[in-house]
């Protein structure tokens, strides 16, 4: 059968280093970034960026850089993109530490005990 053809990937020359039946490559080479295997497919951001990557810098990207990730504030769980939480939310956010309007030295009031 064709499908048991041993091929190499179309990135070989990319660093892959993939080997398998023709069979396979398709979902070898899948752009879901969460089903393929080969990390030197270019995959979409699965969030609302609308940057695409390498497989292998996707992960890097959607814990660390993206501004469109799921982001959750440390003073009061509130979840949104990491931009409304850091942008929007902490603006207003009533558990944000907040410097004494009296300037007593104490920092780490709630902005709702203000």
């Amino acid at each position: 059968r064709i499908d048991e053809l041993k091929v190499h990937c179309p990135n070989k020359s990319l660093g892959c280093e993939w080997v398998g039946e023709l069979g396979s490559l398709y979902r070898h080479l899948s752009q879901n970034s969460v089903e393929g295997e080969c990390q030197f497919v270019t995959v979409a951001c699965p969030y609302d960026c609308s940057r695409s990557f390498k497989r292998r810098r996707l992960m890097n990207h959607k814990a660390m850089d993206c501004l469109s990730r799921p982001f959750t504030c440390q003073y009061c769980n509130y979840k949104a993109a990491y931009t409304k939480v850091t942008n929007e939310h902490w603006a207003i956010c009533k558990k944000y530490p907040m410097e004494c309007p009296n300037k007593c030295g104490e920092s780490v009031i709630e902005r709702q005990h203000l």
